[in-house]
């Protein structure tokens, strides 16, 4: 674990289990200073549902497996973000794997939208 100058924390992560089709998740990255920001590796077994309550921007990209979100489906290669404010339910539709990044914007966000892969 290293402190850097732009005071992050990385952290040197095994995510092996994660790959390997284990559920859990993985920190990748906090930051307090300028923003608050949390960066992880998250895997979904299959049926699993997660909510994000909008407190915070949350950018959602999908490695493996598939995903709904509202109702949307989102594949590998999909990615999205939601601005602070808006709430989501995502629901694993099949196991998968998730980089999520979640932080408070430096400047107003105001839009949301989710890209296909």
């Amino acid at each position: 674990m290293t402190l850097h100058a732009d005071h992050s924390l990385r952290i040197v992560v095994d995510a092996t289990d994660l790959h390997a089709g284990l559920t859990g998740e993985r920190q990748l990255e906090q930051r307090e200073v300028p923003s608050e920001s949390r960066i992880t590796l998250r895997s979904l077994k299959a049926g699993e549902v997660w909510k994000h309550d909008g407190g915070k921007l949350l950018e959602v990209l999908v490695v493996r497996g598939r995903l709904s979100l509202n109702g949307e489906t989102l594949g590998p290669a999909s990615y999205a973000r939601l601005a602070p404010g808006v709430p989501a339910s995502f629901e694993a539709t099949e196991a998968g794997l998730v980089y999520l990044n979640e932080r408070t914007p430096m400047e107003p966000e105001k839009d949301s939208y989710a890209l296909r892969g």
